[in-house]
């Protein structure tokens, strides 16, 4: 099934994110995706629990696998979201496959949480996501 009507706040501001982060290989690309999705989980526990957060990452989670099977190599706990595995598997796959589906994850754990706190996060969320780049430490959200 296709996700409600998704913010446009949200999607202009990964737009953004994307032109700043422009310049990446294809290869460079996922790590910076993987890095936005840790970060806006990352900061989601300052404001929210780490149950509410972990249900609605896997949630989210779940539902993206639905659409691409690609995310079916992603898992999630309360420790976080786990991209060992898809790490691996990622090259076989089509860069624009990867990105999208990745892009998809993103936006939707945008939505959910600026939906969940009425959007008093998503500020936040967005603040944080502008900071992120590929170079961010992969390690982030490993508490």
């Amino acid at each position: 099934h296709m996700p409600a009507k998704r913010s446009d706040l949200h999607t202009k501001q990964v737009e953004a994110w994307k032109k700043k982060n422009s310049g990446l290989s294809d290869k460079e690309l996922p790590r910076l995706f993987i890095n936005g999705i840790l970060a806006v989980r990352s900061r989601s526990l300052g404001t929210l629990s780490n149950v509410t957060v972990t249900v609605v990452v896997d949630r989210v989670l779940l539902e993206c696998q639905e659409r691409f099977s690609i995310l079916s190599h992603l898992s999630s706990d309360s420790q976080g979201i786990h991209f060992d595995k898809f790490s691996v598997h990622i090259e076989d796959s089509k860069p624009r496959e990867i990105q999208d589906a990745l892009e998809e994850l993103l936006l939707e754990l945008l939505e959910a949480f600026g939906k969940i706190t009425a959007d008093i996060l998503t500020k936040n969320l967005h603040k944080e996501l502008m900071a992120t780049t590929y170079q961010t430490s992969k390690n982030r959200d490993q508490k």
